[in-house]
């Protein structure tokens, strides 16, 4: 499973790193609607982060991170601290599937997901209001049972 997963994070890499024409941008949404994520910006940014963040791949989410979050994010907190904390999540948790989706509108997602620890987390994702709609934060609320 794993393995299958890598393959579709490279694949998403490479499709971002070829350039993002809008028949690459329709395919992410197509891409995040059918993984169950909502129609908005906000859902199409948190599949993009997940699929990073489950790269197992520090490259793919640092370079996720540049292009994608908002100016003066990494002046607040840098890519290492920003690094640093993927590490000990994915440690912890590994993958991420979405399980739940707690609140949704175009620039702000709350969700559960579940990681292959088998526990619930809660993420809130906000994306920046003006466009072009970068990601202001992403945040674990909450750990919940199993």
């Amino acid at each position: 499973m794993k393995t299958l997963v890598h393959i579709c994070c490279i694949s998403l890499v490479l499709m971002l790193a070829a350039g993002s024409s809008l028949a690459d941008e329709k395919t992410q949404r197509a891409l995040a609607i059918e993984a169950g994520w909502p129609d908005t910006p906000a859902g199409e940014m948190a599949y993009r982060w997940v699929e990073a963040y489950t790269s197992d791949d520090e490259n793919i989410v640092a370079s996720f991170l540049e292009e994608h979050l908002k100016d003066g994010a990494l002046k607040r907190r840098s890519m290492n601290d920003r690094l640093d904390s993927y590490r000990k999540r994915w440690h912890h948790q590994g993958l991420l599937m979405l399980t739940k989706i707690r609140n949704s509108s175009d620039y702000e997602l709350t969700v559960d997901m579940k990681g292959e620890d088998n526990k619930r987390k809660k993420y809130i994702f906000k994306l920046d209001k003006k466009a072009p709609h970068k990601l202001d934060m992403v945040q674990l609320v909450s750990h919940h049972g199993h």
